[in-house]
Formats: C-alpha cells, structure tokens, sequence
C-alpha cells in the first residue's frame, strides 16, 4: 500500500479528491506541467492531511461553526474567545464559514498562504533583495494571520484573525479588473493588514 492510500484509504474523499484538482490547476498555473501539478497537488494535500491526524483535528465534529454561536452565550470561556474575534472586526458569519470548514480545508489555506508567501519571498530575493527587504514586501503583498494574543495591540500591522480570509479574497476579487487600484492602496498602506484594518473600519470589507 502506498503513501497516499495509507492516509486516504482506497476510495479518496471526494472532497479531498476535489482539493488535490484544485491545487494541480494552481501549480500548472504557476508553471509546472501537467504531470508535474498533480504529483505536487497529491503532496500538498498528503502534506496538509498529516498534519491534521498528527494535530487531531480529524477528530473535530462537523458544522463547529454553528456549534460554537450555539453555545456563545451558555458558554463564559467561549464568548470570551469569541469577543476577541469580534474585537478585530470578525462577525458571526465568518466564525460560522471559518470553523464550519474541514480541518483538512483550513490546514489547506493556511499552507496555501505559506506558499504563496514563502514562493515571492524565494523570488525576491534571487533577484537582489535582502532578506529584511524581501520580508517586508511579503506582508505587503500579503496578510498575516495570526492567534488572538497576536492580534491584540495598538499597531494596525499587527497580525489579523484567520477568520478574516474569506473576505479579504472577496475584497481583492473586486479589483480583478483594476488591479492599479488595488496596488494603490497597498501602496498607501504601512502593511497588508494595516489596508484591511482601514478597510473595515471604512466599511468597504
């Protein structure tokens, strides 16, 4: 039995297996070929499943989002959990989309964001840019998520809740055809996250 049937068993999720499509059209995307994506889309997604068994977050229920604005007002320690979300501009639905996800699609944006981070941060600097100047281009581009203790504090780049995600590629997405636009306020902004903090508070995300 091979590595993949090990983690996936013979008959593949059809979630997963639809996962593993998505990543081979986004690393053909990027250049590789055909071949070439799906090897790298079958070990993105292994890579992401591992890490899920390893964590034990296969053994979370379904739909947690709706359990955990169920229980918000029963439960002291989780509204308290969830007031810090609130605090930096998170609302009841993106708790309700964030952990309403698999764990396996959850672990697959967070590393899909370390790809893209780590592959502009590779390229920058094979092309001169000094580490310290290529790190700062990347949360340029960039958002950085990070835990509640993180995202506390007076600092607009200060990491931002994960939970934010959905709509911040909903925001991006409006600038499709005008990408100028975009680049335009990131340009104006001390950071990717400092852009989202002044979008929200202006209502436009």
């Amino acid at each position: 039995m091979g590595l993949l049937s090990s983690l996936f068993g013979k008959n593949r999720d059809p979630l997963e297996a639809g996962m593993e499509n998505e990543k081979a059209a986004m690393f053909q995307s990027m250049g590789a070929t055909a071949a070439q994506a799906r090897s790298q889309a079958r070990e993105f997604v292994a890579d992401a499943r591992r890490h899920v068994l390893q964590q034990g977050l296969d053994k979370q229920p379904p739909n947690l989002g709706d359990t955990y604005l169920h229980r918000e007002q029963s439960d002291p320690k989780l509204q308290a959990s969830l007031k810090a979300l609130r605090d930096e501009g998170v609302t009841s639905d993106d708790i309700r989309w964030w952990f309403n996800l698999s764990a396996l699609e959850r672990t697959i944006l967070q590393k899909q964001d370390e790809l893209c981070r780590g592959a502009l941060f590779l390229g920058m600097v094979e092309q001169g840019a000094t580490p310290e100047d290529a790190a700062a281009a990347v949360w340029t581009a960039h958002a950085k998520f990070g835990g509640p203790e993180e995202c506390k504090g007076e600092s607009d780049d200060r990491p931002i809740p994960i939970q934010l995600k959905r709509r911040i590629i909903e925001y991006t997405e409006r600038f499709y055809t005008d990408p100028d636009e975009l680049q335009r306020r990131v340009k104006n902004a001390s950071s990717f996250n400092a852009l989202v903090r002044s979008e929200i508070r202006s209502g436009n995300l």
